[in-house]
């Protein structure tokens, strides 16, 4: 019982560096998404 509970020890840490890695991304994005809009309002406004 000691290989499986290993095998299914590994596996878990894979998934959570992978929700990891989509969550940074995402808050990054929307920084720029704003960043983008902002000027284009001002433009508008002109």
């Amino acid at each position: 019982m000691a290989k499986p509970s290993s095998q299914t020890a590994p596996p878990p840490p894979q998934n959570s560096t992978s929700a990891v890695s989509p969550e940074p991304k995402l808050p990054a994005s929307q920084p720029s998404v704003p960043a983008i809009p902002s000027p284009a309002a001002e433009s508008t406004s002109l």
